[in-house]
C-alpha cells in the first residue's frame, strides 16, 4: 500500500455538522433558479429592483423621502438581524433569510409605504417586517408574503393602539404634504417646500407658478377614487369634471410618476419594466400578472353598493355610462391603486407551482386588491388578498402537480 492511499482519508459528508457552519439560508424565490443562477444573484437582483425604488422616491419627493425609505429598511434589517442572533442563540440550525434579502425587502416595503404615512408608521411597519421574515414566506408553512404581513400589520396596529380616537391616530398619518418635487427640483428639492398651484397645471409646466418653492401640492388619486367611488359611478358627469378640473393627473403623468402616493412606486412605467426584467430574470409569469388584472377588473364590477334605487352592483352602473367613461374610471382605478406593485413584484415570490394553483392564486389576489379599498377605503386594504392567496399558496401546490421542464 502506497504512502498516498495510507493518508488518504475518506471525504467528509456534505451534511455533516461543522464547528462554526453557517446558518442555513431559507430560499423566497422560485424552486426553479437553483439551476440557472446562485442565491446570491437572485439576492442581487431584488436589491436592484428596491434600490431602483428608492432613487424614484428621491427623485420625486427629494432626500426626505429617500431616507424615509430608508429608515423603513433600516428598522426592518435591525428587527431581523436581532431575532436572528436570539434564534441563532437557541437554536443555531434553524433556517433564515439571507440578510441581502432582508434588505431588499426592508427597501420595496419602504417604497410602497404612502407619501403621507408619518415616519412612526413607517418605522412601525419596517419592525413588522423585520419580524414577518422569521414567521411566514415561501420557506415557511405559511407562505404568506412578509411585505403583506407588514402592510396589513402596520395598517391595523395605529387603529388598535389609539383606540380609535381621531387625535391619537393622526400621529400615524402626520407626513409629508401631498405634493411632488418640481421638473427641475427633483432629486435636490426639499418636498416640504410646497406651494399650491391651479389643479388642471401640468407637473412640466408647474415651474413657472412655483419659483420661489420647491414642490407642488397634488391630489392623492386613489385616495380620491376610493373616497369618492358612489358618487363617481351614480354621477357620471363627477368623473369627467374631476378630469377636467385637474383633481385626477394625466395618464403621462401617471407613467411618469410625478403624483403623491407610494414613495417610490408612483411611475406606472418604472413597475411595468421592474416586472419585465423580472420575467426576463424567469423569477416572474407573466400569465400570473395578467390573470391577476382580469381578476380584478371583473371583480370590480362584482363590488355592491347602495344608491336612491336600492342595492345594486358597479357593473350595472358602469353598463348605464359611455364605454369611453367606463374604461376611464376603471383604468384610474387600477392603475393608481396597488394592483401593478402586487401583481408584478409581490406575487410571483409567493405563487404555487402548479398552473392550476397559480390561476386560483392569481383570482384571489386580483378580487382582493380590488375588493380591500372599496370595504375599508383605506389602500393598504388592497394586500389582503395578497395576504390570503398566500395563506392558501401551499394547498393549491397540491391541486395538480405538472413537472417542470
Amino acid at each position: 500500500m502506497t504512502a498516498d492511499a495510507t493518508n488518504t482519508k475518506p471525504a467528509a459528508s456534505p451534511s455533516a455538522a461543522k464547528p462554526g457552519k453557517p446558518l442555513r439560508r431559507a430560499k423566497s424565490d422560485p424552486p426553479w433558479l437553483g439551476p440557472f443562477v446562485t442565491r446570491k444573484s437572485v439576492d442581487n437582483r431584488w436589491l436592484f429592483v428596491g434600490e431602483t425604488m428608492t432613487v424614484a422616491a428621491m427623485g420625486f419627493f427629494g432626500f426626505p423621502g429617500a431616507s424615509q425609505v430608508l429608515t423603513t429598511a433600516t428598522t426592518a434589517f435591525a428587527v431581523f438581524l436581532l431575532i436572528s442572533i436570539i434564534m441563532q442563540l437557541l437554536q443555531p440550525n434553524v433556517a433564515m433569510e439571507s440578510m441581502r434579502q432582508a434588505v431588499a425587502q426592508g427597501l420595496i416595503l419602504g417604497a410602497l409605504m404612502p407619501v403621507t404615512a408619518s415616519l412612526w408608521r413607517k418605522a412601525m411597519t419596517g419592525a413588522f417586517l423585520g419580524l414577518a421574515l422569521h414567521l411566514c414566506g415561501r420557506c415557511r408553512s405559511v407562505r404568506v408574503h412578509p411585505i403583506a404581513a407588514a402592510m396589513l400589520a402596520g395598517w391595523l396596529a395605529p387603529m388598535i393602539f389609539s383606540g380609535g380616537h381621531p387625535l391619537h391616530q393622526a400621529l400615524f398619518e402626520a407626513g409629508f404634504p401631498p405634493a411632488v418635487l418640481r421638473p427641475d427640483r427633483m432629486f435636490v428639492g426639499a418636498i416640504e417646500s410646497h406651494a399650491k398651484v391651479d389643479p388642471f397645471t401640468s407637473w412640466w409646466n408647474a415651474v413657472g407658478e412655483t419659483q420661489h418653492h420647491d414642490a407642488v401640492l397634488r391630489p392623492v388619486p386613489f385616495d380620491r377614487l376610493i373616497r369618492d367611488q358612489v358618487t363617481i359611478l351614480q354621477h357620471p358627469s363627477q368623473l369627467a369634471n374631476m378630469l377636467v378640473a385637474g383633481e385626477l393627473p394625466r395618464v403621462v403623468e401617471l407613467v411618469i410618476g410625478c403624483v403623491p402616493g407610494p414613495l417610490g412606486a408612483t411611475s406606472v412605467g418604472l413597475i411595468l419594466l421592474l416586472g419585465l426584467m423580472l420575467m426576463m430574470w424567469r423569477m416572474a409569469w407573466l400569465s400570473l400578472a395578467v390573470t391577476i388584472c382580469i381578476s380584478a377588473a371583473i371583480a370590480l364590477q362584482a363590488m355592491p353598493l347602495a344608491g336612491d334605487g336600492g342595492h345594486t352592483v358597479a357593473f350595472w352602473l358602469l353598463a348605464d355610462m359611455t364605454p369611453t367613461t367606463a374604461m376611464t374610471y376603471v383604468g384610474y382605478l387600477l392603475l393608481t391603486g396597488p394592483l401593478l406593485s402586487i401583481a408584478l413584484l409581490l406575487a410571483p415570490q409567493g405563487a404555487p407551482m402548479t398552473r392550476l394553483g397559480r390561476l386560483i392564486y392569481g383570482i384571489i389576489i386580483g378580487a382582493g386588491v380590488v375588493a380591500g379599498p372599496w370595504w375599508f377605503q383605506a389602500p393598504s386594504a388592497g394586500f389582503i388578498g395578497l395576504a390570503v392567496a398566500g395563506c392558501l399558496a401551499r394547498p393549491l401546490d397540491a391541486v395538480r402537480r405538472i413537472g417542470l421542464h
